[in-house]
């Protein structure tokens, strides 16, 4: 039997990501479940003319998912929390994570588990920032792992299995293995490495930084340039603010190209995207790093079931994007038939990930990969989710009209306009990429023959028919990306990620340890789960920020 109290008591661990939405729940519910916990040391990235104190103290410290600790100590937390967390100014993307001699000196021997929940983890990244963050990140961790004798608890993701069907295991071959391997006959595959992998992907980036500055190029990113002050109603003959509107179109120029880069070259290998691809060579780097570690693989987080209070989220979770859209009227939801959302809320993942380290610290783990999944025992099916959304709208938009925010003639008429699952192909062929298509052909159309058609008032009519087009394009093309970025994980290849490994570890824990850190994902309502507490939590934490950002968003889109 594993005792983590004991296993925690007086231990130093070290914790990065605490600023990101499961680094914030992994730190408070330790703090929380096992006070007698040593010191936490917390990586931070210090902000401009700031400190890692400041910032962890004045802005993480005060975050929602300290509540429990605020309530718990009272006019005593702030005492008990600088007694217990000592923030470390560094970053993943720096060798050692940033830390000089002198504190590797101190940690070396003392710190008895590394967490690592730093991650960048938005699908369509640029290349060269994934892995940067990603890959590189999780070497860096390993290799202060291997110099201070500390055991590498790495936050690493379920999707690292790629496009593949059927069950997936924690004890799958790691080092040298990719996504498309499993479909190949043996004679076509080849060995993976990091390394090369590596290389290959800096002499891609640097071309593409080359590319950026040709003459050429430069020409079209001042032409770009004129016409944006023009829009903006500046002007464009101020050549100081010419420079920096071509340096600006360079920049996007540039971006756009890396993060198709990323896409690309994650696809090659079998990936779904630059996310899943640089996590994956993150495992492998630390798998041949030489240091002790434990990876740690949820599926899709998603928000608190019980700590710190039900509903807690923060960004834009997998799923956010998708309920919004329903709620925004999007009718046609790509799902796949019997396919799994496999959904985890985040409170799970920070138990299992506490279990893991502490098994870490008491010297008792006995796997390398320890997988956070539902699917295997309740699974939650995408289109079950899909009807879901459909009833929560139905439900937030009766509020609505109870509030007297909306009319209950509106409703009526949304009645018709449900969310309703389809497979891939017939949303192609019936939603937003068919009528994208329709209105960029009609303005393909008006730009090509309107001064045929002649007569002035025809011509500002067809001005206006083309401004309405461009806009109609604009919010299309936001929804055609979405669902390009979601469809592999709600339509695409069918597969489960077995947890026997955290199953064999929770077995171990003490009955005391299991209620501390509940890991039962068996008993998920999904129903209740989904509508009563995902939803709500989405609508109080969520959608606010994903309305500002689909506008900023939609303003950037390239025509």
């Amino acid at each position: 039997m594993i005792d983590l109290g004991v296993a925690f008591e007086g231990r130093e661990v070290l914790i990065t990501g605490v600023t990101g939405f499961l680094g914030k729940i992994a730190l408070t519910m330790l703090l929380d479940r096992y006070p007698q916990i040593g010191r936490v040391h917390v990586l931070v990235r210090p902000r401009a003319g700031g400190t890692a104190e400041d910032r962890f103290f004045a802005k993480v410290a005060t975050a929602p998912p300290f509540e429990p600790l605020r309530k718990k100590h009272g006019n005593g937390f702030d005492a008990f929390l600088k007694s217990k967390c000592n923030p470390i100014a560094g970053d993943v993307t720096d060798p050692l994570l940033g830390l000089d001699e002198a504190q590797i000196e101190r940690l070396t021997g003392r710190l008895a588990c590394l967490i690592n929940s730093a991650g960048l983890v938005t699908f369509n990244p640029s290349l060269e920032l994934a892995v940067s963050v990603n890959t590189e990140g999780a070497r860096n961790a390993a290799l202060l792992c291997k110099r201070t004798g500390a055991t590498l608890v790495h936050i690493s993701t379920c999707f690292v299995a790629g496009t593949r069907r059927g069950p997936v295991f924690e004890d799958e071959p790691l080092v040298g293995s990719y996504p498309k391997a499993h479909d190949e006959p043996e004679h076509a595959r080849v060995t993976f490495s990091v390394d090369a992998e590596l290389k290959d992907v800096d002499a891609l980036v640097a071309r593409l930084r080359a590319e950026a500055d040709d003459r050429a190029l430069a020409a079209q990113f001042r032409s770009a340039a004129v016409s944006r002050l023009e829009e903006e109603g500046r002007d464009p003959k101020d050549e100081k603010a010419l420079r920096l509107a071509a340096g600006r179109e360079r920049k996007l120029w540039l971006g756009s190209q890396l993060v198709q880069a990323g896409m690309d070259r994650a696809q090659a290998w079998g990936w779904p995207n630059t996310y899943t691809y640089t996590k994956a060579m993150g495992e492998q780097a630390i798998a041949a790093s030489g240091c002790k570690y434990a990876l740690v693989r949820p599926a899709i987080v998603e928000s608190a079931l019980r700590f710190p209070f039900p509903g807690w989220n923060e960004g834009f979770t997998t799923s956010a994007p998708l309920a919004f859209l329903g709620l925004k009227g999007q009718r046609v939801f790509p799902a796949g038939e019997k396919l799994v959302l496999d959904l985890i809320p985040v409170d799970l993942v920070a138990a299992g990930i506490l279990g893991v380290a502490g098994a870490a610290c008491a010297d008792k783990l006995e796997a390398r990969v320890f997988q956070l999944a539902s699917g295997d025992v309740n699974p939650f099916y995408v289109r079950r989710a899909v009807e879901l959304v459909a009833l929560y709208k139905r439900r937030y938009y009766n509020r609505k009209v109870e509030e007297g925010k909306r009319s209950a003639f509106e409703n009526w008429l949304d009645s018709f306009l449900e969310p309703y699952p389809a497979s891939a192909g017939i949303y192609k062929a019936s939603s937003a990429p068919l009528f994208r298509s329709a209105a960029r052909g009609l303005r393909k159309l008006i730009a090509e023959k309107a001064v045929s058609w002649g007569a002035p008032a025809t011509t500002a009519m067809l001005t206006r028919a083309d401004q309405a087009l461009e806009s109609v394009d604009r919010k299309l093309a936001q929804v055609e990306m979405t669902w390009e970025l979601f469809i592999p994980f709600i339509a695409g290849e069918r597969f489960i990620f077995q947890c026997t490994q955290t199953r064999a570890l929770w077995a171990q824990l003490s009955p005391e340890d299991r209620e501390k850190l509940p890991w039962d994902p068996e008993k998920l309502d999904w129903r209740n789960y989904w509508l009563e507490v995902h939803m709500a939590g989405l609508e109080e934490w969520v959608f606010p920020g994903l309305e500002e950002e689909s506008e900023a968003l939609r303003r950037e889109i390239p025509q």
